[in-house]
């Protein structure tokens, strides 16, 4: 009997649940490697997730999430995919022949009567503000654009949740793809006199954290948790 390669790999939907059974929001399929998560601020090996050869990862992709997926992950690195009514970023952190494929579940965003007082206060005084989850980033985003005019830029290190300009223009820019450095990323932003400069997890040291403490005085500066933790 003939098996092709796509009928025997695993499918990565199952991953995909698996991420929603745990309640964890990353997995890493390196090729080559074991499958891993991460559950409760650390690292679990899925033991029972076959490791995968590079043609066998693409082979599951397509399997998995069809051709469209499969093209956006071969030409633009990432792609959307909804499992369960849940939505995931799968991205190639290297290249699409090698390396491993990230795979982010997103969680839906706050709406603004479950943010934090620190929050409401910051869109009416300005400042520096920091937050530590990406959807809350994501949310205040969204808001600031809704009910703000003017530039919002927003450096990212990833860039998970696409932000439409509404009221206010939002420029979401990504680090390695569109600045190498935060100081480059922030020293170009800051030409466009932006009315917000928001950094989403773009690693940064203690004397950069206070650098934008002071550039807050100037302009309103969200950010979220230093990326450095992570990866």
């Amino acid at each position: 009997m003939d098996y092709s390669i796509a009928s025997q790999t695993p499918r990565l939907g199952k991953l995909l649940r698996t991420l929603i059974e745990y309640s964890t929001d990353l997995a890493l399929v390196p090729i080559g490697h074991a499958v891993r998560i991460r559950y409760k601020n650390s690292w679990r090996v899925l033991e029972e997730h076959p490791v995968l050869s590079s043609e066998t990862l693409h082979a599951a992709i397509r399997g998995s999430f069809g051709e469209v997926v499969s093209s956006e992950l071969d030409t633009r690195h990432k792609a959307f995919t909804e499992v369960n009514g849940q939505r995931f970023l799968l991205r190639f952190m290297k290249d699409h022949t090698g390396g491993l494929l990230a795979i982010d579940r997103l969680k839906a965003l706050p709406e603004p009567d479950r943010w934090p007082k620190a929050v409401h206060d910051w869109f009416t005084e300005g400042g520096f503000l920091e937050v530590d989850a990406e959807e809350l980033y994501a949310a205040i985003l969204k808001c600031w654009t809704q009910n703000k005019s003017g530039l919002a830029i927003s450096l990212e290190r990833t860039i998970k949740y696409p932000t439409v300009s509404v009221v206010g223009l939002v420029k979401q820019r990504e680090w390695k793809a569109d600045f190498e450095t935060l100081e480059k990323g922030v020293n170009e932003a800051m030409l466009l006199s932006p009315s917000l400069l928001a950094i989403n997890r773009v690693p940064f040291s203690p004397d950069e954290k206070e650098r934008l403490k002071k550039l807050a005085n100037t302009v309103p500066v969200l950010v979220c948790e230093n990326g450095e933790a992570f990866f």
